[in-house]
């Protein structure tokens, strides 16, 4: 990587180019590589995203926006995620940005800034109703430029388990390569998402089969322990995905419950935590979950705190678009599975 940037005041903004695409995928790995050091992920990471996400990776050039200079070198990147969420009960159109990338030699000189606005007037054009992000650091450059967070709220529960909930509601490994249990899956997805704000359509059984596959745990972690794993019912009337963190608290990555599974959503979700954990008795294991599942699940007197996610931000890119107005904040449900 160079030690000066060729930028100057003369750089431009283009969608990648077809042959390009292994270069910008060296580019955007470097980057991160650079600014995050072993926290970093991998480049098949990157790689990954491009080729399990059906809805982008047949146009990826056109989703990829690069800023290069005179000799054609790429001096920053980012990419726009087709995608669509539920919003008020009907799917709306959405741009993700993402994998934002500027070298650092090449940084405050707007590079990060004519990308953005080049990507915003794209998703204009192509009558997106809105774009999403999710950002550690830079929010006060997206705020400049329409983006408003919108926190997703994150509940720390203590969650009782019973002696006889894996017994009452089994539960065992899900495996998204199994035609019957993903249509099980795929059933009760869009009828129960439909519920919150914000869950991100999957109406593609490729993403399903791949994207889906791979951020539940089809990719090892590389702290194997926090690998997410997968669990149906075996009734098919609910499953979820959870991961062990650091703090040995367990997050629901994703929880999803039929209608004829409601009333025992609480009861499942406890035999999964009994299995996942190992505990094999009348106890409690802390879990995070997304704040507006609690009442439902009904564990409101388990709450030991909110915790609130103020990266995640909107900007309205066609308000017209948006007839019964924008994402509740009591009903914000962005899956981690979907994250980009």
């Amino acid at each position: 990587m160079a030690d000066t940037c060729n930028a100057s005041s003369s750089y431009t903004c283009r969608v990648l180019q077809s042959d390009e695409l292994d270069r910008w995928l060296e580019h955007t790995y470097r980057v991160f590589l650079e600014s995050k050091g072993e926290r970093a992920p991998d480049r098949r990471y990157f790689e990954r995203h491009v080729h399990n996400d059906p809805a982008s990776v047949d146009e990826v050039v056109r989703n990829v926006w690069v800023a290069v200079d005179a000799a054609d070198r790429i001096l920053g990147a980012l990419r726009v995620f087709r995608r669509r969420i539920y919003l008020r009960g009907s799917p709306v159109q959405v741009g993700g940005v993402g994998e934002v990338s500027v070298l650092a030699e090449c940084r405050r000189q707007g590079i990060a800034s004519a990308l953005l606005q080049a990507a915003a007037a794209a998703l204009e054009q192509d009558g997106v109703a809105l774009s999403s992000l999710h950002t550690s650091t830079s929010q006060p450059l997206y705020a400049r430029y329409g983006w408003v967070s919108l926190p997703r709220r994150y509940a720390r529960v203590q969650l009782p388990l019973s002696r006889d909930a894996r017994d009452r509601m089994p539960v065992e490994p899900l495996d998204w390569q199994r035609a019957d249990q993903r249509r099980v899956c795929q059933g009760i997805y869009d009828a129960f998402c439909r519920r919150w704000d914000g869950c991100t359509v999957r109406d593609s059984d490729k993403y399903w089969e791949r994207w889906v596959r791979d951020e539940s745990g089809g990719i090892v972690y590389r702290e194997h322990q926090r690998t997410p794993s997968a669990w149906i019912d075996h009734a098919g009337r609910a499953y979820a995905i959870v991961q062990r963190q650091a703090d040995n608290s367990y997050r629901v990555r994703e929880l999803v419950v039929s209608e004829h599974g409601m009333r025992d959503a609480s009861m499942f979700l406890k035999a999964v935590l009994g299995v996942v954990s190992g505990v094999d008795q009348a106890t409690s294991v802390p879990i995070v979950i997304p704040e507006p599942l609690v009442a439902y699940l009904g564990l409101q007197a388990h709450v030991h705190g909110v915790e609130e996610d103020a990266g995640q931000m909107y900007r309205i890119i066609n308000g017209s678009l948006l007839p019964h107005g924008m994402i509740r904040p009591e009903l914000h449900v962005a899956w981690d599975t979907d994250t980009f």
